[in-house]
């Protein structure tokens, strides 16, 4: 084994643990008896079975769900427009559209949250879940649309042509051909703006009103009562073990519509 090879595993293997051993802990953690190392009494759902006592942290959970469902639809619904329009169509200031809808990937969410919450505030609208939603579609259209862009243009153009040829209108053919055929990348991104919206902290912290995102949920009672962290370790645990499992299906979804 050549010199470059052994240092390539050591990083990646440096990688590998710095990544993910943070959240082996905190599944550890989340079914330890206590809220520290050693493990003790492991494997238990103590922990588990605590958070079902608090009513705040099952509605913050059932916000999420909500507010990630809406946003994914949006989200995609919108991808869906604006992926045609860049694969499909030229128009007028076609770039700055693009550079435009770049725009919040490169934007930190603390300052969009900020600079939204102050301009809803003015408008007199006050924070609340669908002033979340608003936010979480904002930042997810990015991603929705880049995504189906791609697939868009991955596709043959001949086979939209063809249905016309044979008699059926534009929008048949989007229906009947084109939709079905990008199907797997609309779930690609469905899976991806569900994530965002379903992990995000930093944009709705500034946008959520009495009813409160899991993230938010944690984060504001985390920075209160430090007594409730083993409880929120193990709501963390839910929320990340979620994700990961959405993360793992996307994957695979990409694989088999290779």
């Amino acid at each position: 084994m050549t010199k470059s090879s052994i240092m390539f595993i050591v990083v990646l293997g440096f990688l590998l643990i710095l990544t993910f051993f943070p959240i082996a802990i905190l599944l550890l953690l989340s079914l330890n008896e206590t809220s520290t190392l050693p493990l003790r009494n492991f494997p238990t759902l103590k922990w588990y079975i605590e958070l079902l006592r608090f009513p705040a942290a099952i509605n913050a959970v059932k916000y999420s769900l909500m507010v990630a469902s809406v946003t994914t639809g949006a989200a995609v619904i919108f991808g869906i427009c604006g992926g045609y329009a860049l694969a499909r169509t030229n128009f007028a200031g076609k770039k700055i559209f693009t550079g435009l809808l770049l725009m919040p990937m490169v934007t930190p969410y603390i300052i969009m949250g900020f600079s939204l919450m102050s301009f809803l505030l003015k408008m007199g609208v006050n924070p609340s879940l669908i002033v979340i939603i608003i936010g979480h579609i904002l930042i997810t259209i990015p991603y929705t649309t880049l995504v189906l862009t791609s697939r868009f243009i991955a596709l043959d153009i001949s086979l939209e042509e063809a249905a016309m040829d044979l008699g059926a209108g534009k929008f048949t053919t989007f229906r009947k051909v084109t939709l079905p055929l990008i199907m797997p990348g609309v779930a690609v991104a469905a899976i991806l703006a569900f994530i965002i919206s379903w992990e995000d902290v930093a944009l709705a912290v500034f946008l959520a009103g009495t009813e409160q995102t899991a993230p938010v949920y944690i984060y504001s009672l985390l920075m209160k009562l430090p007594k409730f962290v083993p409880i929120l370790t193990a709501m963390s645990s839910i929320i990340l073990s979620f994700a990961i499992g959405l993360a793992f299906l996307m994957r695979m979804i990409e694989r088999i519509s290779a």
